[in-house]
């Protein structure tokens, strides 16, 4: 049963998918910039069963960007604040927070989740992520934003993120673009719960220009 404070969520899903919702397993890898929205999107669709995973505090240099940080949760150990804050909104949920850097030695963490939200800031992790998606049968859900450029992209079996990145970036971010492409991976996983996505699309992002584009792979 969806609850009342949830219904209005009709208007961009199925009632199938607002009860499906709420029995996923879904982990967000990453609660920074991407995934503090991603993760407190994820709440107010209704999904109740979320983990959400970052070995890192939050420090002043966060402030301009990440949802959770602010001058009472310097210091803070990122998801940990993410899932107090998740559970602010729904007490009833069962959200876990998991203080680690996914690496080869622990990326077993993801076994059993349906989908996996791809807020790593880094390319090793990224491609971690979809080898092990891959190869599970998990439903990846990427997205990688840099300056005024973003990209998004469910990853279902079919690898593409190995092609994209030749070399390990340092990305600069401002609070505008991963509040956008985090808004366009929840719509992708809306999309994908009403079964009204395209497979196999890699959607760009370019604020310059104020465009989205899409490449097929």
């Amino acid at each position: 049963m969806v609850r009342d404070s949830f219904a209005l969520n009709a208007c961009v899903m199925s009632e199938q998918a607002m009860q499906e919702v709420q029995n996923l397993r879904l982990v967000v890898v990453g609660a920074g910039g991407l995934g503090g929205f991603v993760a407190q999107g994820l709440v107010r669709l209704g999904a109740q069963n979320i983990a959400v995973i970052d070995g890192d505090d939050f420090s002043d240099s966060n402030l301009n960007r990440q949802f959770f940080c602010n001058s009472t949760t310097l210091g803070k150990p990122k998801a940990e604040v993410c899932v107090a804050e998740m559970l602010q909104v729904a007490p009833e949920g069962k959200y876990k927070a998991i203080k680690a850097f996914i690496t080869e030695k622990n990326v077993s963490y993801l076994h059993g989740f349906d989908f996996v939200f791809d807020c790593a800031d880094n390319v090793k992790t990224k491609l971690l992520l979809e080898s092990y998606c891959v190869s599970k049968g998990i439903i990846l859900i990427h997205a990688g934003v840099n300056g005024n450029f973003g990209q998004t992209a469910i990853i279902d079996g079919k690898p593409i993120l190995s092609s994209l990145f030749r070399r390990e970036t340092k990305s600069l971010n401002s609070v505008i673009l991963p509040q956008i492409t985090a808004g366009l991976q929840l719509n992708l996983f809306v999309q994908y719960l009403n079964k009204t996505y395209q497979k196999n699309r890699l959607y760009l992002i370019d604020l310059q220009t104020m465009q989205i584009s899409d490449i097929k792979y």
